[in-house]
């Protein structure tokens, strides 16, 4: 199996192509599971602070448009009543 050396020099020996795309193809991922479920309970902990984020800026959000609205809607619900 070729080097990342010997893959790279072979690379910038080529002649230049016209479409710079490389299109790869992963074909096989080789990771023992215990290290799988690891990376998971990972992404599923940073997830936590970033979803609490999230709803905090669409709040600030919600609020802003609120306000910029200004009460447009407030008349919207003046005859609902539950009895």
């Amino acid at each position: 199996m070729p080097t990342l050396d010997e893959n790279l020099n072979r690379l910038d020996a080529r002649e230049p192509i016209a479409d710079p795309v490389i299109r790869v193809r992963v074909v096989n991922v080789n990771i023992p599971f215990f290290q799988m479920v690891w990376l998971l309970l990972k992404l599923a902990i940073a997830a936590i602070p970033a979803a609490i984020l999230f709803f905090m800026l669409a709040g600030l959000v919600g609020a802003a448009i609120a306000t910029l609205m200004g009460g447009a809607f407030s008349g919207m619900f003046n005859g609902f009543h539950w009895i």
